[in-house]
């Protein structure tokens, strides 16, 4: 304890005496703890931030864990205690919510009510938490019934969205009667509306952008779905009797929490999850969600960022680290003959050593402590100025126990740096003299032939860099990960290519003494002579402003370089300055009405549509293959295609599809034309009717009279417009009258909601207009089949809406 007192006076004393180069080695030292603290702290929150904000734009329902199972009403408490568990285990580290949905398994016909139609359907549900997200606008909610004793006597309550009730002319007190398909026995759900309701935001994640919940609507080619009819969890499954329900769990991780090292955890409890709900429940479940692919890409991206930050850091670390060296040089010069006197008075090379390691602690301890904080603070200016501003990406810096870490290896490498030079250099006073003669003309590194190895070295990586095409590499096993010689193939260039220069300017400074010196000029001279006599004194300020040149260079050309493939990758992925997606379904403006939509965008000079579908091949090798369709006219000045993409310009390369294109003969529509009347012709010549026994089991066919049927038909066209897109057209399903049905096909219908749209934004097919084809849809009664039938059209008018 003696001598490390004696230490610390005597360092003290002589950290007084020379407090400039002490500071400049303390600030060093600090900057040097930061750098190493904010290289570990940044990533993290650079990669949390973009993990989240990559969660949250994703589309509505995208993150979401779906499980779904088909089971009995008898079975689903018991399915639920179970699966319950199992969800909540995945969400366990996070938080969150799980939302049960479940529903009748089959549609309920809707009788009683005229607005339904005869296809009318209906569903019957139960959503928790509805009435937390949802607004009353009429009557209550149904009571929160969980088992069958606290059910009210009377028809199962429910409540439906004000949209359903408006189109089906319902209202609170109205009762409706749904009746389960069935050949035999059909079940009848006596049903009261206690409550009608609206939703506040369609875009919440609780409603899983599932649009059957937020327009209460779904249509298809053969019926309306209305609903669903919601109800309690009790009356749901009375109701369905001993039919299956569907039983439906959504479950909402909360990703306020998540952190980096969370995801790979999370992915993996995902993936299998639907086993583990199989083994829970003894059922099979059926699981859907886009989070584990979510995941996976942004655990790529993160990697591939965290390679980025890497390569930097790897950089700045040996320039810390030689000017750390460079000031401990400047110190021991400085203390040269202190520490000669020492040794000559009796201090042994272990007291030189001791002193030197306390200097060197006294400037690292105090570093070490604040690093991490400052690193933190600084770090926190990114949110305000910067790139990460410039995008709206806010990070939230922590200090960690791994940033104190990489700050302590900071300092223990700045202290050995410190104190390394000043035990080489402890020699007598005498060879101390004699040393300072007699100089070295070349470092240690040149002595040994360092330079020419890392020059060596650095071939080496570049080869691998341009073999690999990148820092990241896959294993034997197949996963991916960092190379670390890669990924420190630049630093070892940079420190090869400084080197290596040391070695070059002692003989441009002795070129240039001999030219010098012939001169008359005193000053040039005598700096010559100096300059190649000492290179030592002058290389290591030298090296220094080369090996921050040298990173300043790196640093813009990589910024320029990742700032290109950043511009590249978005062009690729979008393929034009716009790509809109258009929304499909209830309330959406209809496919012919989108061409003007788009166009009449101030900012929108081309418009062009495409068609994108999914393909699936089965020879040779099978899989599936992306179709795109694209007017060849129009995409050259749209599509963005850098010009190396290309042999040749994107012009040339569509000049086939401009050749290729077929030129089919259209019967062209007057001008003006809105609407089409067409005459369907349907003689059916036998129809029968399917039944199942209820003793035999065996199905039974009844012959029926085809001109007593109640038929129903649908007309369509297929029309072209001035662009060349091909639109499918279609009128109401409406009764057949046999004595001569004419059904208008409106072009621009008139009416309806997605219609009216079309018309607030001036949207209407651009003529002249052809007509392709013509289809006829003929619907039977339930239960009955026909096989000797006879389709056709007999006539077909075309007029204007002020002839209509």
């Amino acid at each position: 304890m003696g001598a490390l007192a004696s230490a610390i006076r005597v360092s003290v004393a002589r950290s007084r005496a020379d407090w400039p180069i002490v500071a400049a080695a303390w600030l060093i030292t600090l900057l040097a703890a930061i750098l190493f603290s904010a290289g570990l702290i940044y990533p993290s929150a650079a990669a949390e931030a973009g993990l989240r904000r990559a969660l949250a734009d994703t589309t509505a329902g995208a993150t979401t864990i779906d499980a779904s199972v088909y089971a009995k009403p008898a079975d689903a408490l018991a399915i639920d205690q179970g699966a319950e568990g199992q969800l909540q285990q995945v969400i366990a580290p996070l938080g969150g919510s799980v939302v049960r949905d479940w529903r009748t398994s089959a549609t309920l016909a809707i009788q009683g009510v005229s607005a339904a139609g005869q296809g009318g359907q209906a569903v019957l549900g139960y959503l928790e938490g509805l009435a937390d997200h949802a607004s009353l606008t009429s009557g209550v909610w149904p009571p929160d019934s969980k088992t069958s004793s606290e059910l009210p006597a009377g028809p199962v309550q429910v409540a439906v969205l004000d949209a359903v009730a408006q189109n089906l002319g319902l209202g609170v007190g109205d009762p409706v009667q749904l009746v389960a398909h069935a050949a035999v026995n059909p079940v009848t759900v006596s049903a009261l509306i206690v409550g009608t309701f609206s939703i506040v935001d369609p875009t919440e994640p609780y409603w899983d952008g599932d649009g059957q919940l937020t327009t209460g609507l779904h249509e298809n080619a053969q019926n309306q779905t209305f609903g669903p009819f919601f109800t309690s969890q009790a009356g749901l499954l009375f109701a369905a009797g001993s039919d299956q329900v569907q039983l439906r769990w959504h479950t909402f991780p909360d990703f306020a929490r998540l952190r980096v090292d969370d995801a790979a955890a999370l992915r993996a409890r995902v993936s299998t999850l639907e086993e583990q709900l199989g083994v829970a429940t003894g059922h099979e479940f059926q699981v859907t969600t886009g989070l584990d692919s979510i995941l996976g890409d942004a655990e790529r991206s993160l990697l591939v960022s965290r390679t980025s930050v890497l390569l930097v850091m790897a950089q700045m670390a040996i320039l810390a680290a030689y000017a750390i060296v460079l000031t401990a040089s400047l110190l021991v010069d400085h203390r040269r003959v202190d520490t000669a006197m020492l040794r000559s008075r009796g201090a042994a090379p272990r007291q030189i050593a001791l002193l030197a390691v306390v200097e060197g602690l006294v400037l690292a301890v105090p570093a070490v402590i604040v690093a991490p904080w400052i690193a933190v603070l600084v770090l926190g200016a990114f949110n305000v100025v910067g790139p990460l501003a410039d995008v709206g990406l806010r990070i939230d810096p922590r200090v960690s126990p791994e940033s104190y870490i990489a700050a302590a290896a900071a300092g223990i490498v700045c202290v050995v740096l410190l104190a390394l030079p000043a035990v080489l250099s402890a020699r007598r006073f005498a060879l101390e003299q004699g040393a300072i003669s007699r100089q070295e003309t070349r470092t240690f590194g040149q002595r040994m032939g360092l330079d020419i190895a890392l020059l060596a070295v650095t071939g080496v990586a570049l080869w691998q860099l341009r073999f690999y095409g990148g820092t990241l590499t896959r294993s034997v096993q197949g996963t991916l990960g960092l190379d670390p010689l890669l990924v420190a193939a630049p630093a070892i260039g940079l420190i090869a290519g400084g080197v290596l220069a040391l070695r070059v300017l002692p003989l441009l400074a002795q070129a240039a003494e001999a030219g010098i010196s012939r001169g008359r000029s005193l000053v040039a001279s005598l700096g010559s002579r100096q300059l190649a006599r000492r290179p030592l004194r002058y290389t290591r300020s030298a090296l220094l402003l080369m090996l921050a040149m040298s990173m300043g260079v790196f640093a813009l050309s990589y910024s320029t370089t990742w700032a290109s493939s950043q511009r590249d990758q978005a062009a690729y992925q979008a393929g034009a300055p716009a790509r809109a997606v258009p929304v499909r379904g209830v309330g959406a403006l209809p496919g012919w009405a989108l061409a003007d939509a788009y166009a009449s965008l101030a900012s929108a000079d081309h418009v062009s549509a495409v068609e994108r579908q999914t393909k699936v091949v089965s020879f040779p090798l099978g899989g599936s293959v992306d179709l795109l369709a694209l007017d060849a006219d129009a995409a050259d000045g749209l599509v963005l295609v850098r010009g190396d993409e290309g042999s040749q310009p994107l012009g040339t390369l569509l000049q086939p599809l401009r050749d290729g294109r077929p030129a089919p003969k259209l019967t062209r529509l007057p001008d003006g034309t809105t609407f089409l009347r067409i005459a369907p012709i349907i003689k059916v010549r036998t129809i029968d009717l399917f039944n199942v026994n209820g003793g035999a089991g065996e199905p039974e066919s009844q012959p029926l009279d085809p001109e007593t049927l109640g038929l129903r038909v649908r007309v369509s066209a297929i029309v072209r417009d001035a662009h060349g897109i091909l639109y499918q057209v279609q009128s109401a399903l409406q009764p057949y009258d046999r004595a001569g049905t004419e059904i208008v096909v409106p072009l621009q219908p008139a009416g309806e909601a997605a219609s009216a749209l079309a018309a607030g934004v001036g949207a209407h097919l651009d003529g002249p207009l052809e007509l392709a084809a013509l289809g006829e849809e003929v619907w039977l009664p339930e239960n009955t089949l026909t096989s000797n039938a006879q389709l056709g059209v007999t006539k077909v008018e075309a007029g204007a809406a002020e002839a209509g």
